[in-house]
């Protein structure tokens, strides 16, 4: 459905697992179609985070810092292999994210997983 979002094998699970009948279920698919047409979109220069749902960002200075917080910001790729996923578009009403790579040489958006707000400085 939407060609240039490549799930990794955790965000398969998380999508498959839906009913459509969650409170977060219409920001899911508008994350699927905005990372879909964004990466479409984008011809040169950084990509544009920005323009994903939240708005989009990368971690925070303090999480980066952090070997156990990025830990837990890997996700299994669409081949099963471990990846780091920094950038996640946000669900602030129901404190959901996605977290995804922009894989400009494939032009693909790889999603890492669907979840609640992952441990920060703040939390």
């Amino acid at each position: 459905m939407y060609p240039n979002v490549e799930p990794g094998l955790d965000a398969r699970k998380e999508l498959a697992a839906l009913s459509g009948a969650e409170r977060h279920f219409g920001w899911v698919i508008e994350c699927l179609e905005a990372a879909d047409r964004e990466i479409r979109a984008w011809t040169n220069g950084p990509f544009p985070h920005k323009h994903l749902p939240g708005p989009a960002t990368g971690e925070s200075e303090s999480v980066r810092r952090s070997p156990a917080r990025m830990r837990m910001r890997v996700f299994a790729s669409p081949t099963g292999e471990p990846i780091q996923f920094e950038h996640h578009m946000k669900d602030k009403r129901n404190n959901k994210r996605t977290y995804y790579l922009a894989d400009i040489e494939h032009k693909v958006i790889v999603i890492g997983i669907l979840c609640g707000h992952l441990e920060t400085a703040k939390c």
